[in-house]
């Protein structure tokens, strides 16, 4: 059975986006860590990322809007 968006907690994990994108454990906190990269580029993320310590998480909302094309920038 396909997972739905309301499937998700409303904060992601790394395990919830490799989940969602079909990529491996590498790719998918590299791919994390580019996105985190930009905010001290200061470029505009993909979307919102909070790390705690060592976690990450991620709104699931905004990760969300991004996958479905729907950012503004």
């Amino acid at each position: 059975m396909t997972k739905t968006k309301d499937d998700y907690p409303i904060m992601l994990e790394p395990a919830h986006i490799q989940e969602i994108l079909g990529l491996g454990r590498k790719n998918t906190y590299q791919f994390l860590n580019e996105v985190e990269a930009k905010v001290y580029l200061k470029k505009e993320p993909e979307f919102h990322l909070k790390r705690i310590g060592k976690l990450m998480k991620i709104p699931k909302d905004s990760f969300f809007d991004w996958l479905e094309g729907n950012t503004t920038k």
